[in-house]
């Protein structure tokens, strides 16, 4: 199963509840959206591309492998470093020469001397965080890899959870489901500091164990708007990856 969302709540889902229910706790509340699915009136937008493959038949949620923006900044970050130290210092230290000097050959001498002095320096501490980076990234991506994500089939009208360690899967309907928000609050020595969480649970038929699937967003809408992606796509409101990841277009190539 998929990451779960840090320090909230796990709510019972033992417990009778419908999509609208809220149960109130010390810090924070539980706003229900299922079981019985209902729009929530918000976008479906997965921000965090929490959603791995889409198509006609089913939906897979988590699990998905790192977006592209985790690469510009493993590759980007130590070059644009890299030209920092090499580029950039020397010439503000070569301006700061001339404008303290007043003499225009200070600024070439500054220029060169702090260039010959960061050139060496900053290709070996670059070279370095770039392989730790590439190291951490890779060791990431193969843990995406193996990660299985849960499988929302809506032409069954059922949900296919992977409880890992080599065990077959738990598939119940749809309609069973239970999914919730969780917004919490806490004061820490840094502040007032807010979470929020999407969670989606359901009861194994078998042995009536509780098993939850949590993840950490950013925001409350956008924990429902993520909810509310898998909601539209199971009742065939919303049929590509590209409607609830980018719903303006914003990636698509101008022809």
């Amino acid at each position: 199963m998929s990451q779960k969302a840090a320090d909230l709540p796990q709510p019972d889902i033992l417990q009778p509840h419908r999509a609208g229910d809220i149960e109130s706790f010390p810090g924070g509340k539980v706003i229900y959206l299922s079981p019985t699915p209902l729009p929530t009136n918000y976008a479906p937008l997965d921000f965090n591309q929490a959603i791995g493959e889409v198509n006609d038949a089913y939906l897979d949620f988590g699990g998905s492998l790192p977006t592209p923006f985790t690469w510009q900044v493993v590759l980007g970050g130590p070059f644009i470093s890299f030209l920092m130290f090499v580029f950039v210092i020397p010439m503000l230290g070569g301006g700061l020469m001339w404008f303290i000097g007043k003499d225009i050959a200070l600024f070439y001498v500054g220029v060169a001397g702090l260039f010959n002095e960061a050139f060496a320096k900053a290709s070996v501490i670059c070279t370095l965080i770039l392989i730790l980076a590439l190291f951490i990234k890779a060791h990431y991506h193969f843990k995406f890899r193996e990660a299985v994500p849960t499988r929302f089939h809506r032409q069954r009208r059922e949900v296919a959870f992977a409880p890992g360690d080599g065990k077959p899967p738990i598939i119940v309907p749809w309609e069973s489901v239970a999914a919730w928000v969780t917004q919490a609050q806490g004061v820490t020595q840094y502040g007032v500091q807010r979470q929020y969480g999407l969670g989606i649970g359901f009861i194994e038929p078998e042995t009536g164990q509780q098993h939850f699937l949590e993840l950490s967003q950013p925001g409350m809408p956008l924990a429902l708007g993520l909810w509310e992606a898998v909601r539209a796509y199971m009742e065939y409101e919303v049929n590509t990856r590209e409607e609830i990841q980018d719903p303006h277009g914003l990636s698509t190539p101008v022809l």
